[in-house]
């Protein structure tokens, strides 16, 4: 979404999940992002949070990070984003319903119970 820095922390959230610390990894990344924005994540960066996030094999981490496998995949799941109208981060489907962004607790709410009232529940 914000360009090559996005596509390289997907790809860094790939390789340190190679090694079973996805979600270490997110919170480490996410940890230390700014209150609002997104962060500056540079290659040196995205591995002091692999570290942070204690990722076993460093080596194997930034070899990672330029492997031609998981930059596929990361752009596969990013054109499959694009078929499906994804234009922001966060964004929800609630059945054929999509939030796109931060929204209040209200539109989640009003949402589900459109979706569950459409659905005969």
């Amino acid at each position: 979404v914000f360009g090559d820095q996005s596509v390289d922390a997907a790809v860094a959230a790939r390789a340190a999940a190679e090694q079973g610390v996805f979600w270490e990894y997110q919170h480490a990344v996410f940890g230390e992002a700014p209150v609002s924005g997104h962060p500056d994540l540079p290659r040196d960066v995205l591995i002091e949070h692999a570290q942070t996030a204690g990722v076993a094999d460093m080596e194997k981490f930034e070899a990672d990070l330029d492997s031609e496998d998981l930059h596929a995949q990361v752009q596969s799941d990013f054109e499959e984003a694009q078929r499906l109208g994804v234009t922001s981060v966060p964004t929800f489907a609630i059945n054929d319903s999509v939030i796109s962004g931060a929204q209040p607790a209200d539109v989640f709410r009003e949402t589900i119970e459109k979706e569950l009232a459409e659905a005969g529940a």
